[in-house]
């Protein structure tokens, strides 16, 4: 499913604004493994309530940037339009399909 062409064992650079900010949280860390998905991810909760929003922002924020990133490296042979509504269709699609989620919450090292 993934090109095994990029190498693991560099991790991807924190982006420039988050770097000494405040602020700043990681939410998302995302791997394949073993021929599945492997998911690390934050319980940061929204100030107002709103889990929901701010993990669809997220979700969102990530195609986005996907797309953006696929068409401007050459890396897709599809235009930005059709690489977002396949990601749209196959994120429906999977939301769909009633796969059980497995994992253990492991609280963060301080």
């Amino acid at each position: 499913m993934f090109d095994k062409r990029a190498d693991s064992s560099v991790g991807l650079p924190v982006p420039t604004p988050a770097i000494g900010a405040p602020d700043a949280r990681e939410l998302l860390r995302f791997w394949t493994a073993n021929g599945g998905a492997h998911v690390s991810l934050s319980t940061v909760t929204h100030p107002d309530g709103e889990d929901g929003v701010l993990w669809g922002v997220v979700l969102a924020d990530i195609a986005r940037h996907a797309v953006n990133a696929l068409c401007q490296s050459g890396n897709t042979k599809m235009d930005a339009d059709a690489l977002m509504t396949q990601i749209t269709k196959t994120f429906l699609d999977e939301l769909g399909f009633g796969r059980d989620v497995v994992g253990t919450i492991k609280k963060a090292e301080d």
